[in-house]
């Protein structure tokens, strides 16, 4: 990995050292910024494992201050994480009851299944797959829950949406319990239509809170994850370490079919691409072959810089859309899909347009022209205010 801020090497060594055998005190470099090391922590989404982490340093070499603050934080995740999993268990046996197929997938279930206890990784919603055929019959029963469903569309709205996008959302009135339900792993343009009948084939069931639930063979988690991260260039190091975690738990892994699913899906180098950005960051061990295939590819070897780079930028700096766009359309092999994400971004009307300008539903069509001259005048605008 090149070279990296003080306070990012330290919480790659937390993310690493939290799943390696406690030998030896870890070592605490001079001149660490524990206030920086500890907003960080909270942006890449590792704060359990830095405590974890620095518990391990004898007392006194780390300020109690910040020792409280992370405890502090720690307490609140760990609380939000068991009201969260109440919901997933309640919900999955309401859904099991009305035998509707829905599998729980990230969230709790991955935190104890890839990293062993429910406090280790932190998550603030909900995500389940279901069905397309069963969408509606799931819009209901959530309903029936008490949850209220967004978006909130009219006739027009809702057929386009439900055509090009992913998930709907959900949440309890005053309950803070965001539910995402997902009837695809990613929208329309990003032509990654897993095979959500195979999923549902393929699932297994974990132990969540003494009770059995449903969980997503690994396999097809890793293909989810890798496309969530690189749609987000990588930029926060816990979706890094899902991969590592993922890997490291199942050594029966079955790299035939994952690198059967990639190729089928046109998707190859967005595997490879990822799984070499785990090894890079936190030396996830991966097979010989898989090593070869990324050896092969000079591109991957691009993106990983790249990536790893956004990983260490400062507390509050994003790669921003255009690199993240950038770097998603580089992990395709396909120029079909390229092109498509392309096109598609550039003419499929989204919320943002209909919350931009409100036509009436005869009007619709409107849309698909005025959503381009939207993002021109924006990108016009981005200029003027540099």
């Amino acid at each position: 990995m090149s070279a990296a801020s003080t306070e990012f090497r330290v919480l790659v060594d937390a993310a690493r050292g939290a799943f390696a055998p406690e030998t030896e005190s870890p070592a605490i470099p001079s001149g660490l910024d524990w206030r920086l090391l500890h907003r960080e922590a909270t942006r890449h989404g590792i704060t359990p494992l830095l405590l974890q982490f620095l518990r391990r340093i004898p007392a006194g070499r780390v300020p109690e201050d910040v020792f409280q603050a992370l405890r502090h934080e720690c307490r609140e995740e760990n609380r939000a994480s068991l009201h969260l999993s109440t919901q997933l268990l309640r919900i999955v046996e309401h859904f099991a009851s009305r035998a509707i197929p829905i599998v729980p997938y990230k969230g709790p279930v991955l935190a104890v299944e890839a990293y062993g206890q429910l406090g280790l990784r932190t998550f603030v919603d909900l995500d389940f797959l279901v069905h397309p055929r069963d969408l509606q019959k799931t819009r209901r029963e959530l309903i029936a829950l008490g949850f209220d469903a967004f978006p909130k569309l009219t006739p027009a709205r809702e057929r386009a949406f439900y055509r090009a996008e992913c998930e709907c959302w959900f949440d309890l009135p005053d309950r803070g319990v965001p539910v995402e339900i997902h009837w695809a792993v990613r929208e329309r343009v990003f032509s990654f239509p897993l095979d959500l009948d195979g999923v549902f084939r393929r699932a297994r069931t974990v132990q969540l809170c003494g009770r059995t639930v449903p969980s997503v063979a690994p396999e097809d988690l890793l293909l989810i994850l890798c496309i969530h991260g690189s749609k987000h260039a990588w930029s926060k190091l816990k979706w890094v370490l899902d991969l590592d975690r993922v890997l490291a738990t199942n050594p029966d892994l079955d790299w035939e079919l994952l690198l059967t699913q990639a190729r089928d899906l046109r998707s190859t180098r967005l595997l490879l691409f990822s799984l070499a950005t785990a090894a890079e960051v936190l030396g996830t061990a991966l097979p010989v072959r898989i090593r070869t295939l990324i050896d092969a590819d000079r591109t991957i070897a691009e993106l990983v810089t790249a990536c790893v780079g956004w990983l260490q930028l400062p507390a509050g700096s994003t790669p921003g859309p255009r690199a993240e766009t950038a770097v998603y359309l580089r992990s395709r092999e396909a120029f079909r899909d390229r092109l498509r994400y392309t096109l598609g971004m550039a003419f499929t009307p989204t919320l943002a347009d209909w919350e931009a300008l409100s036509l009436p539903d005869p009007l619709f069509p409107l849309y698909y022209v005025y959503r381009p001259l939207r993002l021109s005048m924006a990108r016009i605008s981005s200029l003027f205010d540099r």
